[in-house]
């Protein structure tokens, strides 16, 4: 019922200055997964043509991840924050970043 009643809230606000969207700040948080993509060259090694193949491993699409949190208004993106390992997303963590 919130949700209705702030979406309502703009509407009318946007009814009366259709420039008040410019001035809305979107916010979201995501996991950013990281890992070691090497090419197919770069792994190449030089053996004896006698000598035993090495065995090579994937890499898993999680071998990292951290927590971005991401702000943006009607032109893009304005800040990014890495938040740092182990840090839950709360209001204060929001109130911090925007500060």
């Amino acid at each position: 019922m919130k949700r209705m009643a702030s979406a309502l809230e703009f509407l009318t606000l946007y009814q009366q200055n259709p420039s008040t969207i410019q001035r809305i700040l979107n916010g979201d948080e995501t996991w950013i997964h990281h890992m070691s993509i090497t090419t197919k060259q770069e792994s190449t090694e030089w053996n004896h043509y006698d000598s035993p193949a090495t065995k090579k491993f994937k890499v898993t699409p999680s071998a990292g991840k951290m927590m971005g949190t991401f702000f943006w208004d009607h032109k893009g993106i304005i800040h990014i924050e890495y938040m740092p390992k182990g840090t839950t997303i709360t209001a204060d963590a929001y109130y911090n970043t925007l500060m």
